[in-house]
């Protein structure tokens, strides 16, 4: 999603590329300077031409990592204030705890999403389940009390760990 641009750029960073893995690594936010030639995006491990080439087409500024536990969700790309005046430390301050929040909210998003889906998976098992019961009963009457317990036990007892799904 992007602010301030009459069409979005087109703009893709990928795990492997040298800004994620720094802002994956560092976990905080990152200044931009282009005209400093120890910047850390002309590092070895730093951003490549092309990654560099796409800070430049955005003005960033400030790069803020959407990090929540060892995931890498996104990043928040500044340009400069619009004072021209540089990012102070309690700007960044300020910035990295709304990213933290962010990254924060991205993720229970995912995992309420997660169990959404283990809750439909689990309403579709419910026929096929009560088939079973039904054709179990028909073939051992005797046995039909303990399956039943069973079959119950598992309605009142959902999956452990819903949010482990892959969407």
């Amino acid at each position: 999603y992007a602010l301030g641009y009459e069409t979005p750029p087109e703009v893709v960073l990928t795990e492997d590329s040298g800004i994620a893995r720094r802002l994956k690594r560092e976990r905080k936010a990152q200044l931009v300077y282009f005209d400093d030639a120890d910047s850390w995006i002309y590092a070895a491990d730093g951003a490549n031409d092309a990654e560099r080439d796409t800070l430049r087409a955005l003005d960033a500024q400030l790069l803020l990592p959407l990090a929540y536990k060892d995931e890498l969700a996104g990043v928040i790309v500044l340009a400069p204030k619009q004072s021209e005046e540089p990012y102070s430390p309690s700007d960044i301050h300020l910035l990295e705890s709304v990213a933290t929040q962010t990254a924060m909210a991205l993720d229970n998003s995912r995992l309420t999403e997660a169990v959404a889906v283990g809750a439909a998976q689990r309403e579709r098992m419910n026929p096929e389940l009560e088939i079973a019961l039904e054709v179990q009963e028909r073939l051992d009457p005797a046995g039909s009390t303990h399956h039943s317990a069973l079959c119950d036990s598992v309605r009142r007892h959902p999956a452990r760990h819903p949010a482990r799904a892959r969407l």
